[in-house]
């Protein structure tokens, strides 16, 4: 299970030993899983955005979302900041989201947030969610009542430590803390446990830091640069900093018929991710009524300096065999730009 479904995992376990220890109701949810009706009692909980629907067992709902000013607020596909949407039903795990800041869209959903007042969360959900190997499940008629806010009730019965742990050093270069980024994903990497890692655990830990970077990407510094020399038509770089640190880049060239726009994701100086989305127009991009007739999407995921997945236009996996010529092809490219923009 990847580190992200352990983190779901613990703070349902929380929130059970809460329940467990203080008698405290953890509200309920509902919904249907295909035609089954399904009821969460024993494990629910709100934290930091995250909210999860569970009765303890490896059956669960789970819903990321910012915690709204105005109620009542709707998150769908269409909403400018990520939302995602994940599920483990039958021991297997799907997943959903906006693809907000232009990737990776998935599924569909539709999240009303009806409530949130002395730190309890109210709302209805929907959605259809899709696992690695295509297979789609539908949820229908979810509700969420009065589910708590788990930092909340901890602290308030004193079963939480405001002191963090050693794994939380503020002074630790690998972890992203939300007292330095506002809302961002606590991303944790130990050198031991990566070595044992399954390609779905490197892919889940790639996931949640292209999360934590899009999510406070408003906040990093930005620097512009042009890239005449790549294209006949032009084309400019774009670099992200947070404090001295590069996070981001994306180039977009331009040619007469279309453009190819890329993202370079890194993480401690090292690139683990790369998103590709060449347009095509019906006519010269110039001319009025110009419209995009196709494009073309390429996911690259790596890990220290090594690709790992590719996938292609269809989102298949692409043949490991092509992998070391195009890695290193991206490797170079990535460390062109890299000396470029700084």
């Amino acid at each position: 299970m990847s580190k992200k479904f352990h983190l779901l995992f613990a703070i349902m376990m929380a929130s059970t030993l809460l329940v467990s220890c203080n008698k405290i109701f953890l509200g309920k949810g509902t919904c249907k899983i295909g035609s089954v009706e399904k009821e969460f009692t024993k494990a629910n909980s709100f934290n930091k955005g995250v909210l999860a629907l569970s009765n303890g067992d490896d059956e669960f709902v789970s819903f990321f979302f910012p915690i709204p000013t105005t109620f009542p607020t709707t998150y769908d596909m269409n909403t400018r900041k990520i939302i995602t949407v994940d599920c483990s039903v039958n021991g297997k795990q799907y997943s959903a989201t906006n693809g907000a800041l232009g990737f990776g869209r998935q599924g569909s959903f539709t999240i009303k947030i009806t409530k949130y007042s002395n730190s309890r969360i109210s709302g209805t959900f929907q959605f259809t969610a899709i696992n690695d190997d295509h297979e789609q499940i539908v949820i229908k008629d979810g509700i969420f009542n009065e589910i708590p806010d788990l930092e909340f009730f901890n602290k308030k019965l004193g079963l939480m430590e405001d002191k963090p742990s050693h794994t939380q050093d503020p002074q630790d270069p690998k972890i992203e803390h939300q007292s330095k980024e506002s809302k961002s994903f606590h991303i944790t990497e130990i050198q031991d446990q990566e070595k044992s890692k399954t390609e779905e655990e490197l892919i889940s830990d790639i996931r949640e830091k292209f999360g934590a970077i899009n999510y406070n990407i408003n906040s990093y510094t930005k620097v512009k640069k042009d890239v005449m020399e790549e294209s006949t038509e032009g084309g400019e770089l774009e670099g992200y900093f947070k404090n001295t640190e590069l996070r981001k880049m994306i180039t977009t060239y331009y040619g007469e018929m279309g453009k190819l726009i890329e993202e370079y994701y890194l993480w401690d100086d090292q690139l683990f991710f790369v998103f590709t989305h060449e347009h095509y127009y019906d006519k010269p991009m110039h001319m009025e009524g110009s419209k995009v007739s196709k494009i073309n999407e390429n996911r690259y995921y790596f890990y220290k300096d090594k690709l790992v997945r590719w996938l292609d236009p269809q989102k298949k996996k692409v043949a490991k065999s092509k992998f070391t010529e195009k890695g290193t092809e991206i490797l170079q490219k990535s460390k062109k730009l890299k000396e470029k923009v700084k």
